[in-house]
């Protein structure tokens, strides 16, 4: 149920941001940062979710249900990158496709939320700068274009 919970909030976060998409300055940064900021890396949901994950594998029928979670979940996030990117004339950067984009962003989050939760530092606040940066340089690296962008193809 927290999981369910965490990923049905986070996609209302996502169609929020592109409801607004209009309004905003820079719609694609603001978006993410705005994601960053409501799943910001933290030790104790990394825990959580590491247990939770685990816990998956060796049940058998839980897998396939956190894997429709984790499905639904890319593919909206993959919705609102499209639009994010469209609204911006943006596309993903050279030989990526929208989905592999996406879940390279995911992989940069995944890869936040390890270097908090295994800090030697003694945090455990968020540590949401990582996040930013991480996410500002993939945006840096999804180049501006003049023409339409079909993100359909690679």
């Amino acid at each position: 149920a927290l999981w369910e919970r965490t990923v049905l909030t986070t996609a209302v976060a996502i169609r929020a941001q592109l409801a607004a998409i209009d309004s905003i300055d820079e719609p694609f940064e603001t978006a993410l940062a705005a994601l960053v900021a409501l799943r910001a890396p933290d030790q104790a949901w990394f825990v959580i979710s590491t247990e939770f994950l685990l816990h998956s594998l060796r049940t058998p029928g839980l897998e396939e249900r956190v894997e429709r979670h984790r499905a639904f979940f890319r593919q909206e996030l993959q919705n609102g990158v499209e639009a994010l990117m469209a609204a911006e004339g943006r596309r993903p950067p050279d030989g990526l496709d929208v989905e592999t984009f996406t879940q390279v962003m995911i992989a940069g989050h995944l890869g936040c939320q390890h270097l908090t939760a295994t800090s030697r530092t003694g945090r455990t606040a968020p540590d949401i700068d990582l996040a930013r940066a991480m996410l500002r340089a993939l945006v840096a690296g999804c180049p501006r274009v003049d023409a339409a962008v079909d993100l359909t193809q690679a």
